[in-house]
């Protein structure tokens, strides 16, 4: 995942940015990552195990020459912080 960079130029991760919107927002936030997972209240997120298995199911497929269909695999899923819809 990359970083975001104000106008000084100076590099910050996306868990810091959303720990600063989230101090001061007052909306629920929503994220496509499944990162910072307390201070987000979910959404439709790319989800960083489905990444692993999909390249994983890749590295399987190539290295014994067995072609996988993988179109309908999604990297994608659904989730909600329970206790952040509570609030």
């Amino acid at each position: 995942m990359g970083s975001f960079k104000d106008v000084n130029g100076k590099f910050t991760a996306p868990e810091e940015v959303i720990e600063v919107i989230s101090a001061r927002a007052n909306a629920p936030i929503f994220s496509q990552w499944d990162i910072a997972w307390e201070n987000i209240v979910g959404g439709y997120q790319i989800s960083w195990e489905r990444i692993g298995v999909y390249i994983g199911s890749l590295i399987s497929s190539y290295i014994t020459n067995n072609p996988t269909d993988l179109s309908n695999q999604s990297i994608f899923e659904t989730n909600y912080n329970w206790n952040q819809l509570d609030q």
